[in-house]
């Protein structure tokens, strides 16, 4: 007998300002490292640290291109700083066994200002380079924020057996 077990991602990008509300949702891919993470933990003696409220970020960019999205460590272009998770994120969707996680980020207005998102990552750190990169997804279309916007991004991943 053979299963494959897949982990699977939606990510929904909420735009508030004064000229409304803009919702949109989107695939994602777990990248290398985010599987190489999600292994570690299922071992006898894990030596990444978890993803919690304190070291989760999510980072959003320009730069999408849509070449080697898994092996994305980081955006490829930056804008403004990574949103910590908000309070009481990553959490569990629904009682056990139910095999979703649920991250959210909120960008408050004033913190970002940027034309053309197109590109979000969920990692463990907010400097690029310094931690591990769980989720990696395009922004389609491509979202602006003004300095009176809030960006709200949510993140779940669900496992699944095929």
């Amino acid at each position: 007998m053979q299963e494959k077990t897949r982990a699977l991602g939606v990510v929904t990008i909420e735009v508030n300002g004064p000229s409304g509300e803009l919702i949109q949702k989107q695939s994602n891919i777990i990248t290398a490292t985010g599987l190489g993470y999600i292994a570690d933990l299922l071992s006898n003696a894990p030596t990444k640290p978890k993803f919690t409220t304190a070291s989760s970020y999510i980072v959003v960019g320009t730069g999408y291109t849509g070449i080697n999205n898994s092996a994305q460590t980081w955006v490829k272009t930056a804008s403004g700083s990574p949103a910590p998770m908000q309070v009481g994120y990553p959490q569990p969707q629904g009682a056990f066994p139910n095999s979703t996680v649920v991250f959210s980020s909120l960008f408050s207005a004033g913190t970002l200002n940027a034309s053309n998102l197109n590109e979000a990552c969920l990692v463990n750190s907010p400097i690029s380079g310094s931690g591990i990169s769980l989720a990696y997804a395009q922004i389609n279309p491509p979202v602006s924020i003004t300095s009176v916007d809030s960006l709200t991004i949510t993140w779940s991943i669900s496992f699944t057996a095929v």
